[in-house]
């Protein structure tokens, strides 16, 4: 990426490790727009999920731990972000013409699409921003 290209993230605003009941890994997938219908792969294992051809990256929020996290307690929400510039530059895409899909997998191996109300992980959501300034 030249230095003059402006980074495209996959960002995941205000997440607040209090109200989450474990740890995640955020794996992130871009698809051209049109594909939200596409489901990223949901395992079997980490290994085959990055070997995807969509793979963007990844990010992780330590949570799950506020009743004995003094510091955890006193964290004020943040955003999380993959970059994803690369993969996009890889499918050809801007960032205007795709899409972002991220699969958590908590402590216990989970796989799970973020943003399926039925998960633990509901309520998150990624989208893609351009950093405004170099």
């Amino acid at each position: 990426q030249a230095m003059t290209e402006r980074p495209v993230y996959a960002v995941f605003e205000d997440v607040d490790i209090n109200a989450l009941p474990c740890s995640y890994t955020l794996h992130a997938f871009i698809y051209p727009t049109g594909a939200e219908a596409t489901t990223p792969p949901l395992g079997p294992t980490i290994a085959s999920i990055m070997d995807d051809p969509n793979y963007a990256g990844l990010g992780g929020v330590f949570a799950g731990k506020a009743d004995v996290c003094t510091n955890c307690q006193n964290s004020d929400p943040f955003d999380v972000r993959i970059d994803v510039s690369a993969r996009l530059k890889a499918l050809g895409l801007s960032a205007a013409d795709a899409v972002v899909k991220v699969v958590a997998v908590d402590e216990e191996e989970e796989y799970m699409a973020v943003g399926n109300p039925t998960t633990r992980a509901q309520g998150w959501r990624a989208v893609l921003r351009a950093v405004e300034r170099l």
